[in-house]
Parts: C-alpha cells; sequence; structure tokens
C-alpha cells in the first residue's frame, strides 16, 4: 500500500513539472551592471598581465639564451684549456724529445768529428812515416838549381885542386860524391876523388859534408873554403874540420852518408 502511495506521489511531481515548467528568478539590474564592470575590469586585468607578459617573456627568453650562450662559452673555454694543456704537454714532451735528439746528434758528431781527427792524423803520420822511409831509399841527387849555385859560386876558383871523399862501404855516398865532382869540374876545378874509411858516430849525427883544411891554415883558411862552407850549408848540414895529409892551400870536400831528416 505504502509503495502504491509514492508511486503516485512521483507520478503527480512528472506531471506538474512538464505542465509548469520551472524559471529561473531575474536579476536585479544593479547587479546585473556590477557583473558587466566587473567582467570588464577582470578583462582588463586580463590583458594587462597577458601584455605585460608579452613584455616579459621575450626578455626573459633573451636572458635564458644569454646565459645558456655563457654556459656554452664557458664549456667551450674549458675544452679550449684542457685542449691547449693537452698540447701544451705534447709540445713539451715532442720538445724534450728533439732536444734529446740533437743533444745525442751533437755528441754523435762530437765522436766523429774526434773519430775523424784521428783517422786524419793517422793517416798524416803513416804519409809522414811511408815518405820518410821513402826518403830513405831514395838516393841523394843534386837539383838543377843547386847544380847551377854550385857552377856560379866556384867558377871563379877555376884551376884549383879539390878533393872529393866518401866512404868506401857507402855506395850511395860515393855516387853522390861524384854528382858533386862532376859539377865542380863543370865549374873549373881540379877534381881528385878520395875513398876513405869512416865510421858514422852513435851519439852525435855527423853532418852531411864536411870542409877539411891543412891544420897550419886554420888561423886563416883558404878562399874556397869558406866558400864551399857558404855554398854546401844551402845543400845539408856542414862543417868545417882539419885533415893530417893534407897540403898547403890544400881543402878537401868529405861527403858523409845520407842523413836520417835531409834539409829542405
Amino acid at each position: 500500500m505504502q509503495v502504491h502511495l509514492k508511486l503516485a506521489w512521483v507520478v503527480w511531481n512528472l506531471k506538474r513539472s512538464w505542465k509548469y515548467p520551472m524559471r529561473f528568478p531575474r536579476l536585479p539590474s544593479t547587479y546585473k551592471k556590477m557583473l558587466e564592470a566587473r567582467s570588464l575590469e577582470f578583462i582588463q586585468q586580463l590583458l594587462r598581465q597577458v601584455s605585460i607578459l608579452m613584455i616579459v617573456v621575450p626578455f626573459l627568453f633573451a636572458a635564458v639564451m644569454f646565459l645558456l650562450g655563457m654556459l656554452r662559452q664557458t664549456v667551450d673555454d674549458v675544452r679550449l684549456e684542457k685542449v691547449a694543456a693537452q698540447t701544451a704537454e705534447v709540445a713539451k714532451t715532442q720538445k724534450k724529445e728533439a732536444d734529446q735528439r740533437e743533444e745525442k746528434l751533437r755528441e754523435d758528431l762530437v765522436e766523429a768529428r774526434a773519430q775523424a781527427g784521428a783517422a786524419t792524423r793517422s793517416a798524416e803520420e803513416a804519409k809522414r812515416k811511408a815518405g820518410a822511409i821513402e826518403e830513405a831509399g831514395r838516393d841523394r841527387q843534386l837539383t838543377a838549381a843547386q847544380k847551377q849555385g854550385l857552377r856560379s859560386a866556384m867558377a871563379r876558383f877555376a884551376g884549383a885542386k879539390l878533393i872529393i871523399q866518401s866512404m868506401g862501404n857507402d855506395a850511395e855516398a860515393g855516387w853522390y860524391a861524384e854528382q858533386i865532382a862532376k859539377v865542380m869540374q863543370e865549374a873549373g876545378l881540379e877534381v881528385v876523388m878520395w875513398s876513405v874509411a869512416r865510421t858514422r858516430p852513435v851519439d852525435a849525427p855527423e853532418p852531411e859534408f864536411i870542409v877539411h883544411i891543412n891544420k897550419d891554415q886554420q888561423m886563416q883558411p883558404p878562399a874556397i873554403a869558406d866558400a864551399l862552407l857558404t855554398e854546401f850549408e844551402r845543400i845539408g848540414s856542414v862543417a868545417g874540420g882539419l885533415q893530417d895529409g893534407l897540403a898547403r892551400d890544400q881543402v878537401a870536400l868529405f861527403v858523409g852518408a845520407k842523413p836520417a831528416s835531409p834539409k829542405k
């Protein structure tokens, strides 16, 4: 029974709502104007805020971009500093290696120069020894200039007698004495060849030539003796001496053995 009553009440209310629809009450005009004014003010404030945002946003964007640029520049600077530090370290290492190579090359060059100098000195010493050996093995010989000098100097003694002596056991000295005798003969002197027995001193080297005179003439030697001393001093080592068995005004030229170091 109660259920039927409730259903009837609901149906009656539905019919009534269809017949008399609900109407909203009208707002007063003052309230309506107030709402319109507030709406306009709100819109104006909104527009002002939008205008401010339109001005501020570009600045904010520019500031953000500037900060991003600064950050990027800082990152680039840090990267460049790192690269520069690495490059400097590599350059330092390369310079150190280059200095070491240069020092090694300098040491090698000094050593090579020292070796070259030693080799040069050895070669010069060998050449000198070879020259000395060759010179020692070569017979003495008067040069054309020496021959001409002897002929010119001794021509004024033409006709004088000159004894030329050499050691009988020294073939080279005998051959050299024959050369000198031939030149003296060309100058007009009367030459007599003597072969004598003589031993070379051991303690002191004997002169290559010795001009002997009579012991009675040592205070006033003949002029030809002085001329022989002068001329043969230009050729080699020469000395004067006294010899028994020579007649007065007689001069003897002794041709000794070949010296170890001939006069240049």
